[in-house]
């Protein structure tokens, strides 16, 4: 678990992790990793997913 945390906190750092798209700021797995976590981040997380959902829409 901690080698997965570590990972991901370089790859949020700038250092892109393995298998993740280096241009992607959050990527999905952050954001399960960090759900749940406590409501205010799950909703900041839900909100985040909308906007991004909604600029990657055609």
């Amino acid at each position: 678990m901690l080698d997965h945390l570590e990972t991901l906190n370089s790859h949020l750092a700038g250092h892109p992790a393995p298998g993740l798209d280096p241009h992607d700021p959050l990527p999905e797995v952050a954001l399960q990793a960090a759900e749940g976590f406590n409501p205010n981040l799950s909703r900041l997380i839900a909100s985040y997913r909308r906007t991004r959902d909604s600029d990657t829409s055609p």
